[in-house]
């Protein structure tokens, strides 16, 4: 759903057959930047794309990443994110890493770990974009100063 607050107006504004994975707002608010599976298959096999979404289109398939994606960050220039994640097209097999995906352009930036980026276990998420976020920046280019919130709601 999409809320304009200028006019009250609010109206569907994107409903995907199946469950969204990991979003982000693009830093200039053009809309989200999204992980998606093609169907319900893909996502029982934790199989995601990245997708833009525009606030007036429809999705827009940016990388065939196949594989799980627990965070997405934008960068401030609009055109690069990191992604933590699984390797591309390993599913849920593998480790999560983090990487810098620049158009067609892939790179692992934690190389050299032995060790899992953020709180994925078994397929499970718990606070990676706040885990990630403050090691990234100096990454992406974000004022180490610049503050990042992330909040969750606990299911009781």
């Amino acid at each position: 759903w999409l809320y304009d607050v200028q006019t009250g107006e609010l109206r569907e504004w994107y409903a995907p057959g199946v469950g969204l994975g990991a979003w982000a707002w693009w830093p200039d608010s053009r809309g989200v930047l999204l992980a998606q599976s093609e169907g319900d298959w893909q996502a029982s096999q934790w199989q995601q794309d990245v997708y833009d979404l525009p606030l007036g289109g429809t999705p827009n398939k940016l990388l065939d990443w196949n594989s799980a994606a627990h965070a997405l960050i934008p960068h401030p220039d609009g055109r690069r994110f990191a992604l933590v994640g699984r390797p591309a097209g390993k599913g849920n097999t593998e480790h999560a890493h983090l990487y810098l995906v620049d158009g067609e352009q892939v790179r692992r930036l934690d190389e050299g770990h032995d060790h899992p980026v953020g709180g994925a276990v078994g397929g499970a998420v718990g606070g990676v974009a706040g885990g990630v976020s403050g090691g990234v920046k100096g990454v992406l280019g974000i004022p180490q100063k610049t503050h990042v919130r992330t909040t969750r709601k606990r299911v009781r």
